[in-house]
This record gives structure tokens, C-alpha cells and sequence, in this order.
């Protein structure tokens, strides 16, 4: 239910917005914020989110992405890159595909392949500041041959470099 009445709300917001014909795109956009993952076997995990995108144009960048989430005596980092493509107008709703790393606690004890599926929507607050109302993500990772299928939901502040 909760995800259908999400799926609604950013429908009616992507939906109700005005076209705007000759908008500036950012070059490099920043992203920095608090982000919550469920990790395998439904282990909460809390931490942060950090990424760099590089628009190319308005729809397409190139874009990289750090994480950390903890839990007790658990540490999970992934830190991918790959590209981006945004459907810019009065909101920009955004969807990546990220491949790289992961590293399972402190020290590196494990390390694996990682990849991020996954989008957001930035909301514009000022002319070099973007609100991410959210970013939901699928944070895939293969450590000692097993798959894990983790969710992370990230929200926080994206700054922005530049015009094109």
C-alpha cells in the first residue's frame, strides 16, 4: 500500500509540473546525505551516501557513488560509478546504473563486485541548491560466492557546479 501511494504522489508531482523551455543544466552536481539500507537477511543498517555527476547534456551524465552503512559490529561500503540519465523540468527525476565494489567490515575484511540500480527525485531549493527528496536504490553485492539483495533510500542535499 505504502509503495503504491508513493508510486501516486510522484506521479501527481512529475505530472503537475510546467514544462520549462530553456533551463541550465548543472555540469557537476554533488550529493551528500543521510541513507538507511536493508541489507540481507533484513539487517537495518544506517549510514551515508555520497556522488558526483557530470551531466554531459541535460539527460545524460556520468556519475560515481560511495556509500557506508553500519550496524553493531557490521560495516558494508560500496563505491561504483557508471552512467546517469535525468528527465529535467521544474523537478528532476533522475535513474542510474552503477557498477564497481563493495567492502564487508572495517579493514576490508571481504571484497566483492557491487553494482547500484536505482533513481531519485531533486526538488530545486535555491540556484545552487537541489533538496534529493529521495533516492531508492538496488545495492546488489556478491561476497564469498552468495548474492545479497540489499534496498537503500537515501535523501539529503545536492550542490551545484557550473552551467552549460
Amino acid at each position: 500500500m505504502r509503495r503504491r501511494l508513493g508510486g501516486i504522489a510522484l506521479g501527481l508531482i512529475l505530472c503537475g509540473v510546467g514544462r520549462v523551455e530553456a533551463q541550465e543544466v548543472p555540469r557537476v552536481e554533488v550529493f551528500a546525505g543521510y541513507s538507511y539500507a536493508r541489507l540481507a537477511e533484513a539487517i537495518s543498517s544506517h549510514g551515508w551516501t555520497v556522488s558526483m555527476a557530470g551531466n554531459v547534456n541535460s539527460w545524460f551524465g556520468i556519475a560515481a557513488d560511495v556509500s557506508g552503512h553500519y550496524r553493531s559490529d557490521l560495516s558494508l561500503y560500496s563505491y561504483t560509478v557508471g552512467p546517469r540519465f535525468a528527465l529535467r523540468d521544474t523537478v528532476t527525476a533522475f535513474t542510474h546504473f552503477l557498477f564497481g565494489g563493495a567492502r564487508l567490515g572495517d579493514g576490508g575484511a571481504l571484497s566483492a563486485f557491487g553494482m547500484v540500480f536505482g533513481g531519485g527525485v531533486d526538488v530545486p531549493l535555491k540556484e545552487r541548491f537541489t533538496l534529493r527528496l529521495l533516492q531508492a536504490d538496488y545495492l546488489f553485492t556478491r561476497f564469498g560466492g552468495e548474492t545479497q539483495n540489499n534496498a537503500r533510500l537515501s535523501v539529503g542535499i545536492v550542490f551545484t557546479f557550473g552551467r552549460h
